[in-house]
Protein backbone atom coordinates (compact mmCIF):
# COMPACT_ATOMS: atom_id res chain seq x y z
CA UNK A 1 0.00 0.00 0.00
CA UNK A 2 2.57 2.70 1.07
CA UNK A 3 4.74 1.80 -2.18
CA UNK A 4 1.78 2.79 -4.31
CA UNK A 5 1.13 5.86 -2.68
CA UNK A 6 5.06 6.16 -3.20
CA UNK A 7 4.43 5.60 -7.01
CA UNK A 8 2.16 8.05 -6.93
CA UNK A 9 3.70 10.80 -5.25
CA UNK A 10 7.00 10.15 -7.76
CA UNK A 11 4.78 10.79 -10.72
CA UNK A 12 2.81 13.87 -9.48
CA UNK A 13 6.18 15.54 -9.00
CA UNK A 14 7.71 14.56 -12.12
CA UNK A 15 4.86 15.89 -13.92
CA UNK A 16 4.38 18.77 -12.17
CA UNK A 17 8.36 19.55 -13.07
CA UNK A 18 8.12 18.88 -16.59
CA UNK A 19 4.98 21.10 -16.75
CA UNK A 20 7.15 24.19 -14.99
CA UNK A 21 9.58 23.33 -17.36
CA UNK A 22 7.68 23.37 -20.45
CA UNK A 23 6.30 26.65 -18.87
CA UNK A 24 9.52 28.26 -18.96
CA UNK A 25 10.24 27.26 -22.61
CA UNK A 26 7.09 28.62 -23.74
CA UNK A 27 7.43 32.00 -22.06
CA UNK A 28 10.84 32.32 -23.56
CA UNK A 29 9.71 31.46 -27.15
CA UNK A 30 6.79 34.03 -26.68
CA UNK A 31 9.92 36.38 -26.01
CA UNK A 32 11.36 35.55 -29.20
CA UNK A 33 7.85 36.10 -31.40
CA UNK A 34 7.96 39.47 -33.71
CA UNK A 35 5.65 41.98 -32.38
CA UNK A 36 2.11 42.96 -33.96
CA UNK A 37 3.45 45.75 -35.26
CA UNK A 38 6.54 44.47 -37.31
CA UNK A 39 5.92 43.86 -40.49
CA UNK A 40 7.79 40.62 -42.49
CA UNK A 41 8.14 40.30 -45.99
CA UNK A 42 7.91 36.97 -47.25
CA UNK A 43 8.10 34.43 -50.13
CA UNK A 44 7.10 31.58 -49.42
CA UNK A 45 3.34 30.23 -50.32
CA UNK A 46 1.25 28.03 -47.31
CA UNK A 47 -0.04 25.04 -50.02
CA UNK A 48 -2.08 21.94 -50.17
CA UNK A 49 -3.64 19.59 -52.60
CA UNK A 50 -6.53 20.73 -50.82
CA UNK A 51 -8.73 23.75 -52.26
CA UNK A 52 -8.81 26.32 -49.59
CA UNK A 53 -12.69 27.56 -48.21
CA UNK A 54 -13.30 31.00 -47.35
CA UNK A 55 -14.06 30.88 -43.45
CA UNK A 56 -17.21 33.16 -44.00
CA UNK A 57 -18.97 32.04 -47.09
CA UNK A 58 -17.30 28.19 -47.41
CA UNK A 59 -16.76 28.76 -51.20
CA UNK A 60 -13.65 28.20 -52.60
CA UNK A 61 -11.02 30.97 -52.50
CA UNK A 62 -8.20 32.14 -55.12
CA UNK A 63 -5.60 32.79 -52.79
CA UNK A 64 -2.60 30.92 -53.08
CA UNK A 65 -2.81 30.19 -49.12
CA UNK A 66 -4.45 27.07 -48.24
CA UNK A 67 -5.39 25.32 -45.36
CA UNK A 68 -5.30 21.59 -44.15
CA UNK A 69 -1.67 20.43 -44.26
CA UNK A 70 -1.25 17.29 -43.27
CA UNK A 71 2.13 15.87 -41.27
CA UNK A 72 4.84 14.77 -43.44
CA UNK A 73 4.12 10.90 -42.55
CA UNK A 74 1.48 9.00 -40.48
CA UNK A 75 4.08 7.55 -38.62
CA UNK A 76 5.61 10.80 -37.68
CA UNK A 77 2.89 12.12 -36.29
CA UNK A 78 2.20 9.10 -34.56
CA UNK A 79 6.40 9.36 -32.65
CA UNK A 80 5.29 13.30 -32.00
CA UNK A 81 2.43 12.21 -30.33
CA UNK A 82 4.28 9.71 -27.87
CA UNK A 83 5.46 11.28 -24.48
CA UNK A 84 8.87 11.57 -23.93
CA UNK A 85 8.54 9.67 -20.90
CA UNK A 86 7.08 6.79 -22.80
CA UNK A 87 10.01 6.85 -25.62
CA UNK A 88 12.16 7.29 -22.31
CA UNK A 89 10.83 3.55 -21.17
CA UNK A 90 11.20 2.10 -24.48
CA UNK A 91 14.77 2.87 -24.61
CA UNK A 92 15.47 1.11 -21.25
CA UNK A 93 13.20 -1.74 -22.47
CA UNK A 94 15.37 -2.20 -25.26
CA UNK A 95 18.45 -2.05 -23.33
CA UNK A 96 16.91 -4.99 -21.06
CA UNK A 97 15.79 -7.01 -24.00
CA UNK A 98 19.55 -6.55 -25.69
CA UNK A 99 20.81 -7.64 -21.93
CA UNK A 100 18.34 -10.80 -21.98
CA UNK A 101 19.42 -11.92 -25.25
CA UNK A 102 16.72 -10.86 -27.36
CA UNK A 103 17.59 -10.21 -31.45
CA UNK A 104 15.38 -8.14 -33.87
CA UNK A 105 13.04 -11.79 -35.46
CA UNK A 106 12.20 -12.42 -31.66
CA UNK A 107 11.28 -9.07 -31.06
CA UNK A 108 9.84 -8.33 -34.44
CA UNK A 109 7.44 -11.29 -33.30
CA UNK A 110 6.96 -9.57 -30.11
CA UNK A 111 5.82 -6.66 -31.64
CA UNK A 112 3.34 -8.80 -33.70
CA UNK A 113 4.65 -7.03 -36.95
CA UNK A 114 3.70 -10.01 -38.47
CA UNK A 115 0.41 -9.41 -38.55
CA UNK A 116 0.97 -6.23 -39.93
CA UNK A 117 1.48 -6.60 -43.56
CA UNK A 118 -0.71 -3.55 -46.03
CA UNK A 119 -0.51 -1.51 -42.34
CA UNK A 120 2.88 -1.77 -41.90
CA UNK A 121 3.68 2.23 -42.24
CA UNK A 122 0.61 2.91 -39.76
CA UNK A 123 2.24 1.09 -37.22
CA UNK A 124 3.57 2.68 -34.19
CA UNK A 125 5.28 -0.80 -33.28
CA UNK A 126 7.57 -0.36 -36.07
CA UNK A 127 9.13 2.65 -34.98
CA UNK A 128 9.95 0.91 -31.89
CA UNK A 129 11.33 -2.05 -33.76
CA UNK A 130 13.91 -0.11 -35.51
CA UNK A 131 14.92 2.20 -32.43
CA UNK A 132 15.64 -1.93 -30.77
CA UNK A 133 17.58 -2.70 -34.05
CA UNK A 134 19.43 0.66 -33.98
CA UNK A 135 20.49 -0.27 -30.04
CA UNK A 136 20.71 -3.88 -31.14
CA UNK A 137 23.37 -2.96 -33.74
CA UNK A 138 24.91 -0.34 -31.18
CA UNK A 139 25.28 -2.85 -28.85
CA UNK A 140 26.37 -5.71 -30.80
CA UNK A 141 28.12 -4.89 -33.58
CA UNK A 142 26.37 -3.87 -37.38
CA UNK A 143 27.83 -7.72 -38.31
CA UNK A 144 25.12 -8.84 -36.18
CA UNK A 145 22.00 -7.72 -37.65
CA UNK A 146 23.45 -5.94 -41.55
CA UNK A 147 21.43 -3.82 -43.59
CA UNK A 148 20.29 -6.27 -46.00
CA UNK A 149 18.79 -8.83 -43.34
CA UNK A 150 16.47 -5.89 -42.03
CA UNK A 151 14.87 -5.59 -45.58
CA UNK A 152 14.91 -9.21 -46.11
CA UNK A 153 13.15 -9.70 -42.41
CA UNK A 154 10.41 -7.13 -42.85
CA UNK A 155 9.26 -8.46 -46.68
CA UNK A 156 9.11 -12.39 -45.80
CA UNK A 157 7.64 -11.62 -42.02
CA UNK A 158 5.29 -9.36 -42.37
CA UNK A 159 4.32 -9.49 -45.85
CA UNK A 160 4.06 -6.42 -47.24
CA UNK A 161 4.60 -5.25 -50.33
CA UNK A 162 8.13 -3.47 -51.95
CA UNK A 163 6.31 -0.67 -52.51
CA UNK A 164 4.99 -0.72 -48.64
CA UNK A 165 8.47 -1.01 -47.51
CA UNK A 166 9.57 1.92 -49.83
CA UNK A 167 6.95 3.57 -48.17
CA UNK A 168 7.89 2.73 -44.54
CA UNK A 169 11.35 3.59 -45.09
CA UNK A 170 10.43 7.17 -46.35
CA UNK A 171 8.37 7.72 -43.49
CA UNK A 172 10.65 6.56 -40.97
CA UNK A 173 13.71 9.50 -42.60
CA UNK A 174 11.03 12.17 -40.74
CA UNK A 175 11.91 10.16 -37.31
CA UNK A 176 15.28 11.80 -35.75
CA UNK A 177 16.35 9.07 -34.25
CA UNK A 178 16.10 5.95 -36.86
CA UNK A 179 16.68 8.48 -39.93
CA UNK A 180 19.93 7.30 -40.81
CA UNK A 181 19.31 3.33 -40.36
CA UNK A 182 15.97 4.22 -43.06
CA UNK A 183 17.77 6.58 -45.30
CA UNK A 184 20.11 3.05 -45.62
CA UNK A 185 17.43 0.80 -46.10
Amino acid sequence: MHMNWLLLLVSIVLISGEAAAADVLRKEEQSKLLHANTVVKTTRVLTSDEEARDINTGFSTDDKEKTNVKGLSKLADLDKATWKLRKMDMKLSNKVWIRGGKDPDDMLKYFRLGLAGAKIDENKKVIQWFRFVKDYRNAKGQHWFPDYTIYEVLATKTRASESKLAELFAALTHIPDVKNLAGIM
